[in-house]
């Protein structure tokens, strides 16, 4: 085990020596997320590197003849699902739709930089952030409100990532989450992990969590595309409440920008290095069963003005409808759960990307502390992040 004592795992159900233990508690922290760690894909947080040495170095380990391709093809992208976990559809969207998320993405990432309220995650050698997320985004512009309907409206290929999730999820699927990442160069990879970690073993043959991500830059392996092991969606279930004893070698998402990333939550995957010398982004939503606790509870952060222009299909899939699966699913069996939204309560919205340092957000107290500083030394090095 990593750094646990022998006590603690012994008291987790870890190690079996006879003793008695307390009711199911072996299982609470029996997930294959603890798997991960134990077999070393993470980074060290003193040394900045790899423990199992380089898992984000991954060229060479596959032909590329042997990976999904993009294509709309709905067979082949179920077979790729099935076989290795994941699929690329082709042109998800269009060139004036990948403006747009691109202009969107830049300005908010920029207001919320100058507005002191960016959350920033990774960091280089020195401790320097280098990567940027952008959370809650059914609040920061009318195109991620669409990308979590999948409506054709922004998502040119809207309807058949709806179907694809559809045949993943059932009928009633939840939006997990909305963000995207901008990963700017120098930063270390993401510890591996898999969509669906909270779920304890043994999985089921099919899962509980999907990712739909939309790549705004070209992705590869020298921007550090997202990481992925194939087929570990198969190995991790085929385990059932045994550990993980070793998987195949990693590889980054290779696709151009505008394409789709569909992962299985059973998926090990995780953000990449991105040694070039430009950011790389990522528009991510993930999605799951409607009867698992959602990530972004949206019924408590979703701005008052979007409540109110939002389409049905957007409050079921942002969970404001009650599930009625213990019931038969039947349509009628109660009022639903709209839940009353915070008065005095405000959460970041819509930026410009020139946005005033003294806006005013709940969530600034707390962001504010250590942002200004973070800002000015990124605009000293000239970091991209910085860049106008």
């Amino acid at each position: 085990m990593v750094q646990i004592s022998k006590k603690i795992t012994r008291r987790l159900g870890y190690v079996d020596d006879g003793s008695p233990k307390p009711l199911y508690i072996r299982f609470h922290r029996n997930t294959f997320q603890r798997d991960l760690i134990d077999l070393g894909y993470y980074v060290d947080v003193d040394t900045h590197q790899t423990v199992l040495a380089d898992y984000d170095r991954t060229e060479g380990n596959y032909p590329p003849d042997e990976l999904p391709r993009p294509t709309d093809d709905v067979e082949t992208l179920r077979e790729d699902l099935e076989v290795h976990g994941y699929c690329l559809v082709a042109d998800a969207l269009s060139s004036a739709e990948l403006e747009v998320f691109r202009d969107r993405i830049d300005a908010q990432a920029k207001g919320e930089r100058d507005a002191a309220v960016a959350s920033y995650t990774s960091a280089d050698a020195t401790g320097m952030p280098t990567n940027q997320f952008l959370m809650t985004l059914v609040n920061k512009g009318q195109c991620f409100a669409d990308a979590v309907e999948l409506s054709e409206r922004s998502v040119a290929k809207g309807p058949l990532l709806d179907s694809l999730l559809t045949e993943m999820l059932g009928n009633r699927f939840i939006c997990n989450s909305a963000a995207a990442a901008i990963a700017g160069p120098n930063g270390v990879p993401q510890a591996l992990h898999c969509g669906q970690s909270m779920i304890p073993k043994p999985w089921p043959p099919w899962p509980f969590e999907c990712f739909c991500g939309f790549l705004i830059d070209d992705f590869d392996f020298d921007n550090g595309g997202t990481i992925v092991i194939p087929g570990s969606h198969r190995i991790l279930t085929d385990a059932g409440t045994g550990p993980l004893e070793s998987l195949p070698k990693t590889t980054n998402v290779a696709a151009p920008a505008g394409t789709a990333l569909i992962m299985d939550g059973r998926l090990v995957h995780g953000t990449g290095t991105n040694r070039s010398d430009a950011l790389r982004r990522l528009l991510i939503l993930t999605f799951h069963k409607p009867f698992v606790r959602q990530q972004e509870q949206w019924p408590l952060s979703i701005r008052r003005e979007v409540f109110e222009k939002a389409s049905p299909k957007l409050l079921e899939r942002l969970g404001f409808q009650a599930w009625h699966g213990g019931l038969g699913g039947y349509e009628g069996a109660g009022d639903g759960s709209f839940a009353p939204l915070r008065d005095g309560y405000l959460p970041i919205g819509e930026l410009p990307a020139r946005a005033d340092e003294a806006t005013s957000f709940t969530a600034r107290d707390r962001l504010a502390r250590g942002n200004d500083k973070t800002l000015k030394s990124l605009r000293d090095k000239d970091h991209p992040l910085a860049r106008d």
